[in-house]
């Protein structure tokens, strides 16, 4: 046999020959998506996340929340309180307008609330909820505080007027701050000046620090 016969041979084999099928393949909208694959792992990844948000956001509030004054004790007029390691107690509230006061603003009313502060803690106030701030108050005399004039129903308040540009003088034999370490009663004497016509229940706000978030409310007459 020639070269030209083996090789026209050849070529009618091959083609006689049945070619490979080619190997199924399963459809794109049968085989499992990669978010099918993952799905568990983003799961647990969504839970832990929301649980660190969680966690995280909780601790922050009840940080925030413990440092703020929320948890009021009111007290009628003119009754005796024992808070943060002493004795608290309005004895007198003086108003006076613009038009008797002559350097507050006009349309304004200055109030004077004064507080008699006895400091100690007796067997009573030891054994209440708030024995471990009264006792750390008391362990180093009359506590140091905050105080606003606060009016029910609007939540407007107005801080101690005292150190305001208005040539105000605190009477002799009274303070106009609270005396940390103080270990003799004194008489606080608190200039609030706020608008005139404040008509809600007014009273005075007592924020010892190593007691918030309780604080104590004194109440003061209708003026």
């Amino acid at each position: 046999m020639t070269t030209d016969a083996s090789a026209q041979a050849q070529v009618q084999a091959q083609a006689q020959t049945p070619a490979p099928e080619p190997a199924p393949q399963t459809p794109a909208s049968t085989r499992p998506g990669w978010w099918r694959r993952n799905a568990l792992a983003l799961a647990l990844a969504a839970v832990l996340l929301v649980a660190t948000v969680g966690i995280t956001s909780w601790k922050e509030w009840s940080d925030y929340f413990g440092t703020r004054p929320t948890q009021p004790t009111t007290v009628d007029v003119g009754i005796a309180a024992e808070f943060g390691g002493a004795s608290w107690q309005l004895v007198d509230v003086l108003v006076g307008t613009s038009d008797d006061v002559e350097q507050i603003p006009e349309g304004t009313t200055m109030i004077l609330a004064r507080i008699k502060v006895t400091p100690g803690v007796t067997a009573d106030a030891a054994a209440g909820a708030e024995a471990a701030g009264a006792a750390e108050a008391a362990a180093t005399g009359s506590p140091g505080c905050m105080l606003r004039l606060s009016e029910e129903g609007s939540g407007r308040e107005w801080h101690s007027a005292a150190l305001r540009p208005i040539d105000y003088r605190t009477t002799p034999g009274y303070e106009s701050y609270c005396l940390p370490g103080a270990t003799e009663p004194y008489l606080l004497e608190v200039p609030f000046v706020v608008p005139t016509g404040a008509s809600g229940e007014l009273s005075v706000v007592i924020e010892v620090a190593q007691l918030l978030p309780r604080y104590l409310r004194l109440a003061l007459p209708a003026l």
